[in-house]
């Protein structure tokens, strides 16, 4: 009985005080948010769209082939890969949603990616609303959607298909060194990843 006169208290006190986490503040998310904008587009020279379909679809075979589905669309690219995890009772299941628009400056192509999710629970699974999503807006939440880390390690592997890099970009190398270290990567550690690495640079 003191144990839950205890608890009762702690409990009270901090539904008066405030132990919930708080909002974060206008200025934190919009700083974010241009942080990831940044890295989420990348310029890349002496390269056709061809070249960067291929570069940026073998990141995604490697990342969780059997689940990938995508579209080529006049301007852009969409990817998408569905998800589920069974446990007792309960299922939890998917989707992730990747756009891709390219700008061709002449020379260059400028790649912009963004990302968004739908995710669902329950007894049983059901089929997600959509195969793909469009005009995806990237935000600036500190708990949802893809880091900073994340739009760079795609970029890089990116580059890596393109040979523009001898060393494969590996979520520990780009965990160990996060930006948005209390972000768990949607690229590294999202439900059903596999994360291969591609045979060239795998351990002999």
């Amino acid at each position: 009985m003191a144990q839950r006169r205890i608890f009762a208290t702690i409990f009270l006190g901090c539904w008066a005080i405030g132990c919930a986490p708080k909002l974060p503040s206008v200025e934190d998310v919009l700083t974010l948010r241009e942080q990831r904008i940044a890295v989420a587009q990348r310029e890349y020279v002496d390269v056709t769209k061809l070249d960067l379909l291929k570069a940026i679809l073998e990141v995604f075979k490697y990342l969780d082939e059997s689940d990938v589905e995508f579209d080529i669309r006049q301007d852009n690219l969409l990817v998408s890969r569905k998800y589920n995890f069974y446990a007792v009772f309960h299922v939890t299941w998917g989707k992730d949603f990747w756009e891709f628009k390219f700008k061709d400056l002449g020379g260059s192509i400028v790649v912009t990616s963004a990302f968004d999710f739908e995710i669902n629970q329950g007894m049983f699974p059901a089929p997600v609303s959509t195969n793909f999503k469009e005009n995806i807006q990237i935000g600036g939440r500190q708990n949802v959607g893809a880091s900073t880390d994340d739009y760079l390690i795609l970029h890089d592997r990116v580059e890596y298909f393109l040979g523009r890099r001898t060393e494969w970009p590996t979520c520990e190398a780009y965990e160990a060194k996060a930006i948005e270290p209390k972000r768990q990567m949607v690229m590294c550690r999202g439900i059903g990843i596999d994360d291969r690495t591609p045979p060239t640079m795998a351990k002999k």
